[in-house]
């Protein structure tokens, strides 16, 4: 079982402190979810986890490794983005191998909902298709803690009650990884 520890993440906007002391401890195969209303912060912290934002201060240990740079975070974390992640120009069948191992990347190709989408670039899906295209390819990419901003934002109740049935899947899976 693999742990990430955050403690003492601060971060402000000007004179604004958005967060302050915060400290989450995670492990593989649980779900832990960030509650607050907009503005909050949320996805603040997890842009800071994940190593595209820097906090004003910042602990961030995977196991026994202090994470200080983004560099040091493949293959550990994943994170989908509250806003759009895959270029628009690019089919999505050329997009999943960049996340995904092999046979994740064959898994997701055979899967009845995203086989529809896989010759079209990203600019020709909807924004629900688009949203279940990023959220299967991070939940199945080979990171051990998934961080997922609004991952049902945009997508119609059944795909949302499948993405949610995944997720619980995959983090079992995470639980017991393949050696």
């Amino acid at each position: 079982m693999n742990k990430l520890h955050i403690d003492r993440i601060t971060k402000s906007f000007g004179s604004k402190k958005i967060l302050q002391d915060v400290c989450l401890s995670c492990e593989t195969g649980n779900i832990t979810a960030l509650l607050g209303r907009i503005g909050s912060g949320k996805s603040t912290l997890l842009q800071i986890i994940f190593g595209t934002m820097k906090g004003d201060s910042q602990f961030i240990k995977y196991n026994e490794q202090v994470l200080t740079k983004e560099s040091d975070r493949r293959n550990k974390i994943a994170y989908l983005p509250q806003s759009p992640m895959f270029p628009k120009h690019i089919k999505i069948k050329e997009l999943i191998p960049l996340f995904c191992n092999p046979e994740n990347t064959r898994k997701l190709f055979s899967d009845d909902l995203l086989r529809p989408f896989l010759n079209r670039t990203v600019r020709n899906l909807s924004g629900g298709e688009r949203k279940l295209a990023e959220v299967m390819t991070v939940i199945h990419s080979e990171a051990e803690f998934i961080l997922l901003d609004q991952p049902y934002s945009g997508l119609s109740p059944i795909f949302t009650e499948k993405v949610m049935k995944m997720i619980k899947e995959r983090s079992k899976n995470r639980l017991h990884p393949k050696v």
